[in-house]
Parts: structure tokens; sequence; C-alpha cells
């Protein structure tokens, strides 16, 4: 026979003096005691990139001012060329102040300047020929002529009619023009306008 223990009445009395002494404890009746308490996790610090000098940025950046220098560079340094190419870009140059000499594979202008003193005061004469570099007839363009001061920035201008019937190819036409020389006037340029 097992050896006799308390009664089932003494037990639960224990029971139920113990559950009441620990009420206020936050045990809930019925439910079982945690196996273990879960504490929260303590966050990771983040590492942070290494303070010093960001090598790939500041290259990013030279790389990038550099092209625009070498761009902006090789359109002042080429900018005949540039408007050889693409005659649209001559009004540009002009708002920018920068004197471009304005050719045509049409045509060949040979010209020539002579400053002179008149009783009006200094004077500008331009003379020379229109010559059509082309297989076939064309008509003659208007000339345009420039005044620029020492800084290149276009200060006066006038526009010349050649005249005449179009050209034959390889014909030539004179062309003489006349104007004031202004006292700031340093340099003089004659472009076809097309």
């Amino acid at each position: 026979m097992p050896p006799a223990g308390p009664s089932k009445a003494a037990v639960s009395e224990a029971v139920s003096s113990a559950l009441e002494s620990e009420e206020g404890s936050g045990l809930i009746r019925g439910a079982a005691p945690p196996d273990s308490v879960r504490l929260p996790r303590r966050p990771q610090p983040v590492s942070q990139p290494e303070a010093g000098p960001r090598w790939g940025l500041l290259l990013g950046w030279l790389l990038f001012f550099g092209l625009i220098a070498g761009l902006v560079g090789g359109g002042w340094y080429y900018r005949d060329q540039v408007v050889a190419q693409v005659p649209e870009t001559a009004r540009l140059y002009e708002l920018l102040g920068i004197p471009v000499q304005v050719t045509s594979p049409d045509f060949v202008l040979d010209w020539r300047r002579a400053i002179q003193t008149e009783d009006t005061g200094p004077t500008v004469t331009l003379s020379g020929q229109v010559i059509n570099a082309t297989e076939a007839p064309l008509p003659v363009p208007q000339l345009a002529v420039i005044l620029l001061n020492a800084e290149g920035r276009q200060i006066d201008s006038w526009a010349v009619e050649v005249g005449g019937g179009p050209l034959a190819p390889g014909e030539a036409r004179d062309f003489m023009t006349k104007g004031p020389w202004p006292q700031a006037a340093s340099d003089v340029s004659v472009r076809l306008l097309q």
C-alpha cells in the first residue's frame, strides 16, 4: 500500500491560501507560469561609414567640371570650324559676343580693309570679291560688316548688297562698302548673310 500523504482537502486549502497571498503579484489564476522571461533585445549599433575623404564623389565632380571646361574651351578654340559645320551656331556666338568668321561651302569671300581719316572723322573702306565655289549658278548673298572693340564685342554693323544676277560656277563679283570707324573699334569682320 502506498504511503499516505496529505488529504485532498488539505492540499486544496494550501493552494487556495497560496493563491490568495499572491493575487497582487500579477499571477493569473489558472494560467501556467512562463518557462522563461524574455527581455527586449538591445539594438545593435549601426556601422557608420568611415570618416574621411570621399574620393569617388570628389573624382566624379572633377570629371564633370573637366568635361564642361573642355567643351567650353573647345567651343572657343574651334569656333570657326563649329560655325562652318553648323552655321546656326553663329547667332549663339554673336549673342555671347564672341567673334567668328562665317564661311559657306558655296562661296569664297576675299576682302581687305583700309582705314582713312576724312573731314567727318575716321572711316573704314572694305573691298573684295564674293566667289561662287560650286558647280551650279547661285544667287549672290548679302554681306554683313561687323565692327568689333578690343574685347571682340560688336559695336556696330551694317549690311552690304553685292547686287547683280546669279553667280555662275567659279565667277567672282566685286564689292565695296564704306562706313564710320568709331574710336572704340579695333577690328572688323565681314560675313555672308544666308
